[in-house]
């Protein structure tokens, strides 16, 4: 089941990223391309800055933006505009923006993984191919606080403890 932020979770991110009104190009989504990594990084390398937003089976809306892009360099790399954030949880509205505590290691960008932020990882979502299974997709990945200070809340305030999503979406920010 297909997935889209709304005019508000937009609107939230673009005064996060900061410098005015973006645009939000679809690059890849897991219920359209399938869940590879392969195929996220032959959509998303050298595309720019993007936003990667998880859609779990519980309606929490949380994810990761970093402005470099994607490349497949198998190492971690710096950015200090990267944040993780959420937006939703349990179906009701709740922004939050967690800033990193080491900009070095904000995303790990490696050919064999999906989007990586953080040397938790904070939010790692998937390795090697995941399939589709009852309209949702368990993820072996994992989000924990590390990298990222996300102890305001506790990650299981941000995707209810569980990688199980019904939609991941990456999208170039311009």
């Amino acid at each position: 089941m297909a997935q889209t932020l709304s005019r508000e979770e937009k609107k939230q991110l673009q005064e996060w990223i900061g410098n005015g009104t973006k645009i939000f190009e679809l690059l890849f989504s897991i219920s359209i391309d399938g869940c590879d990594p392969g195929t996220f990084h032959k959509l998303c390398d050298d595309k720019g800055p993007t936003v990667t937003v998880l859609y779990n089976t519980n309606d929490s809306v949380f994810g990761g933006y970093t402005s470099i892009a994607w490349k497949s360099q198998n190492c971690y790399r710096e950015d200090n505009n990267a944040f993780l954030f959420q937006l939703r949880f349990n179906g009701n509205p709740k922004a939050n923006k967690f800033h990193s505590r080491n900009a070095k290691k904000s995303i790990y960008d490696g050919k064999s993984y999906g989007p990586y932020f953080g040397s938790g990882p904070d939010l790692f979502t998937f390795k090697n191919t995941v399939t589709s299974n009852e309209g949702y997709f368990s993820l072996n990945g994992e989000m924990k606080s590390c990298t990222y200070n996300m102890s305001v809340c506790g990650t299981e305030k941000i995707n209810n403890d569980h990688m199980k999503v019904k939609e991941l979406e990456v999208y170039l920010v311009q």
